[in-house]
């Protein structure tokens, strides 16, 4: 049995599981990854000919192109990683001191912290000095940490 085949195989396998941890986490390197995997046990376990490996190999490689080709064409790591680009006047970091001072509704309890409706949108809350606000209680924004804004139930 030719052993560089097996450690081709074995080490092609290593390389798309890392590319796919590291750089592009996509399902169709992760399948890609382990038909590599599959095809080294076939070749070194069952003791495949080298013919049938290097068709496995093929057959993996023009998978792999295609998949590869189809994600880069149509965009879809950024379907799949949740990623869309951010256009020329948005930042990552967007800060929430616009909001000091607005009128906002619990939508659960705040212990101290959870979740308020402001203007249509879903924010997180901090209750400020660590007070329970009860779910549906008017509340008003006070500042920001990070990315929670803080808030007291209005008097």
């Amino acid at each position: 049995m030719n052993w560089d085949i097996g450690i081709m195989l074995m080490v092609l396998t290593f390389l798309v599981i890392a590319i796919d941890v590291i750089f592009i986490p996509t399902s169709v390197l992760t399948i890609l990854s382990v038909f590599s995997y599959l095809s080294y046990l076939l070749y070194v376990y069952l003791e495949v000919s080298k013919t049938g490996a290097l068709i496995l190999l093929a057959l993996f490689l023009g998978l792999g192109g295609g998949g590869i080709y189809f994600v880069i064409r149509y965009r879809w790591w950024q379907i799949i990683s949740h990623r869309k680009p951010l256009a020329k006047d948005e930042t990552f970091y967007q800060s929430l001191d616009h909001l000091h001072g607005k009128t906002a509704q619990t939508l659960s309890e705040l212990r101290p912290s959870g979740k308020v409706l402001l203007s249509g949108k879903r924010y997180d809350a901090l209750a400020q000095s660590s007070l329970f606000i009860a779910k549906d209680v008017p509340v008003t924004v006070t500042g920001t940490s990070g990315s929670q804004l803080i808030v007291k139930p209005l008097p």
